[in-house]
């Protein structure tokens, strides 16, 4: 869905201008009224706090714009608006009349956050959408993050990212929740950042040895390859981490990377194919408004393609064994 307004996240300008009209298209009177612009992500419970400018700017013609502030767009996303009026009268209205206006934050590119698979670049290229034409850039790029989640809940995590999770004591090895597929080559985690073990209200860093020769009082032992942290003592010994009848399920704090190095090749491509699937179940068959998504046999767009699936065979992570 293409935003009746687009600004950058952290933005101040372009200004937003409207003209407020009824539905027999004659434009309002706003000689004396207060203007109010209200804005709404459709799955927030409040409103956005705004502190721009609201400006009348021809009260004959029903001509007014907003001024927006960094703290208006400092959220990307898509959101509704409307003008609240208060004519001179005393009445209130809305304008639209009917539905709302849609107002688009894009992300700045020097926020950071998460990464994705494929990069925007990549996608204009296998859909042979001209390097010039911006318009689809929005939409694409909203369906390059909803594909991340879909490919990771095949092939366990690609994008490098940091996980803080707790866990319970009670047992020697503490197998990680967030692996990815060691095959090819790669480990199932990155870094362990931290490994924090609580005794009562008392913490102890646990100190990461590369052998058990290295192994003390507190300390742990990380299995890239297999995705799991072992508890070591003194003389290289295992033991368990401690466990708490009271609080079993928050013994064990641990921070930790998992992810790719790089992104595999064949993972690329099964992003790229499957953002082509999307695209061309979207676009017109040349009968009206009818498009490919309605045909009886095509897969919906919000699935992976077969073949997609296939790519993804080699990287899939095997299930998690009881």
């Amino acid at each position: 869905m293409s935003a009746d307004f687009t600004i950058g996240q952290g933005d101040t300008s372009p200004i937003l201008t409207d003209t407020l009209t009824y539905s027999n298209n004659q434009p309002a009177n706003l000689t004396g009224a207060t203007v109010t612009l209200i804005m709404r992500s459709p799955t927030a419970p409040s409103p956005v706090r705004l502190a721009g400018t609201v400006a009348i700017t021809s009260p004959e013609k029903g001509e007014v714009s907003y001024t927006f502030t960094e703290q208006d767009t400092a959220e990307a996303g898509m959101y509704l608006a409307s003008w609240e009026v208060v004519l001179g009268g005393g009445a209130k209205m809305r304008w639209p009349t009917d539905g709302y206006l849609t107002i688009s934050v894009e992300p700045s590119i020097t926020t950071v956050g998460v990464g994705t698979i494929i990069g925007l670049p990549e996608v204009l290229d296998r859909l042979n959408i001209p390097n010039p034409d911006r318009i689809h850039d929005a939409k694409l790029t909203e369906w390059i993050q909803a594909l991340g989640p879909l490919i990771e809940n095949l092939t366990g995590p690609i994008v490098p990212q940091v996980y803080d999770e707790w866990y319970a004591g009670g047992h020697t090895i503490i197998s990680l929740r967030h692996r990815a597929n060691a095959g090819y080559g790669t480990s199932p985690i990155l870094n362990v950042l931290a490994v924090i073990e609580y005794r009562g209200p008392i913490a102890y860093d646990l100190l990461n040895v590369p052998t058990p020769a290295g192994g003390q009082v507190y300390s742990i032992m990380v299995n890239k390859e297999l995705g799991y942290i072992a508890r070591r003592t003194s003389g290289g010994g295992e033991m368990p981490f401690f466990h708490s009848s009271g609080h079993s399920d928050q013994n064990v704090n641990v921070r930790y990377e998992a992810g790719q190095e790089s992104c595999p090749q064949n993972v690329k491509m099964a992003a790229v194919e499957t953002l082509r699937w999307w695209w061309s179940t979207t676009q017109s068959v040349g009968r009206g408004s009818q498009v490919q998504a309605d045909e009886k046999g095509v897969r919906p767009m919000v699935s992976l393609p077969y073949h997609a699936e296939a790519m993804l065979s080699p990287t899939r992570r095997a299930p998690s064994i009881a």
